[in-house]
């Protein structure tokens, strides 16, 4: 099982960063400073988390390891966001594409195709890549500041039928992935068992 899923990830690991390398880099001019940029931090990314993974197994020094988890989560945070927005764009442009091809077979046009702009078709590239860039930086800051605040208490009723009368207005807390590890600590934990507490409840569940 665990070979399984060691397969499985780093298919779609190097697989999502393969597709970034070829939709994302390759097409950028050999001049741009950011092609460069884009295979180093893009080599960064492949080896980093598999480095935090595997690097809890080793001798190194725990209190690094655990930094080099904060990096790899917020990548791999970024990588999830990108991958989709990316594989988004790049199926609007085929939809695109076809549907233009479509509308001038179904008008029964035979004129060749106007050879297309390269500068400005590089240029609306450039820009559309410009946008999810910052579009995947927005969304991966939003999710880590949900993930770093403390959970939200939820009120909900549950009404029981046939409930004994000492059961009535039993308090139940639920707390669900709290996912204590090398980024979430005892600090963050404080924190949840103190808002448990304020709730004063008869039965605390963790799911």
């Amino acid at each position: 099982m665990a070979m399984m899923f060691l397969l499985f990830f780093f298919s779609v690991w190097g697989g999502g960063h393969a597709y970034i390398a070829w939709r994302l880099i390759r097409p950028l001019a050999p001049a741009n400073p950011w092609r460069r940029r884009g295979w180093l931090l893009l080599a960064c990314s492949l080896l980093i988390v598999p480095a935090a993974l595997f690097g809890r197994f080793t001798r190194i020094n725990p209190e690094f390891i655990d930094a080099l988890a904060w990096v790899a989560y917020l990548d791999m945070g970024f990588f999830l966001v990108l991958v989709p927005l990316l594989v988004a764009r790049d199926l609007g442009w085929l939809t695109f594409g076809l549907a233009g091809t479509l509308l001038r077979r179904f008008n029964g046009s035979d004129s060749p195709v106007a050879p297309a702009d390269t500068g400005r078709r590089r240029f609306l590239a450039n820009g559309v890549n410009a946008g999810l860039f910052g579009l995947t930086g927005s969304m991966t800051a939003a999710g880590y500041y949900e993930a770093r605040r403390l959970a939200a208490v939820r009120h909900i009723t549950i009404p029981v039928a046939g409930l004994p009368d000492d059961l009535q207005d039993f308090h139940i807390v639920q707390l669900s992935d709290i996912h204590l590890g090398p980024t979430i600590k005892r600090d963050y934990l404080q924190g949840v068992v103190e808002r448990t507490n304020e709730l004063h409840p008869d039965l605390v569940a963790i799911t």
